[in-house]
């Protein structure tokens, strides 16, 4: 990034179970290293989920900063291990980016901190899917955080489709979300990339399209790489 700072950009990790670790890194990451956003994952691998009141304080100052996070899914202690047959990357992944980002939603983290953007993975996980279902189980008193409905806070969100170009997961994000908000990404390097690329040379996408997810969508998150 230091070498090539036009073309690439620095998010910056935070330990999520140390919150006062947490904020140290945030200013360290923001003041110092000039990052363009902060990368979370779905839980804190000690039973919390990113909505959880614990990590208020990293919400506040986040906001503060209009930052951009990114989030990325790491599968919780209680299904990480479990003796059924799959490892966790194979489901436990996507279900977890639907946990968070209900935790985020219904416990109000969006409505309370409008000026952050929240990026996730793979196509949005099993959340298009869910998200009829999400609508119709709001947990009482969540309400107040939803003024105008589930739907309009999850399409808030961006998408990048890692690993998820599949026909499936794309028609079901496509149908649901905005399409400027849906980016590029491939989860490379412990992804290879053509498990995202081999897949979208077959799903009849416009150039149009194709234009606004591989950089579009994107320079408007990240002006300063426009072009």
């Amino acid at each position: 990034m230091q070498q090539y700072p036009k073309k690439f950009g620095l998010f910056g990790g935070v330990p999520l179970p140390d919150i006062e670790g947490t904020m140290k890194e945030i200013e360290y990451c923001f003041d110092t290293l000039k990052i363009d956003g902060i990368g979370i994952y779905t839980n804190d691998n000690k039973g919390r989920w990113p909505g959880d009141k614990y990590f208020e304080p990293m919400w506040q100052e986040l906001n503060r900063r209009n930052a951009i996070v990114y989030m990325h899914p790491l599968a919780p202690v209680c299904c990480s291990r479990l003796e059924y047959g799959p490892a966790a990357a194979m489901l436990e992944y996507d279900f977890d980016i639907a946990r968070a980002v209900a935790s985020i939603v219904v416990n109000g983290v969006m409505f309370r901190y409008p000026k952050i953007r929240f990026i996730t993975v793979h196509s949005g996980g099993t959340v298009p899917m869910l998200a009829g279902r999400m609508k119709d189980r709001i947990p009482n008193g969540a309400e107040k955080y939803l003024p105008d409905g589930l739907y309009t806070e999850l399409r808030k969100w961006h998408y990048d489709v890692a690993h998820a170009t599949f026909p499936w997961p794309m028609a079901a994000m496509m149908k649901f979300m905005p399409h400027d908000h849906i980016l590029f990404g491939t989860d490379y390097s412990p992804e290879p990339i053509e498990s995202t690329v081999n897949e979208l040379p077959g799903l009849g996408l416009s150039d149009e399209f194709m234009q606004n997810m591989g950089r579009r969508n994107a320079e408007r998150l990240f002006p300063r790489f426009k072009v």
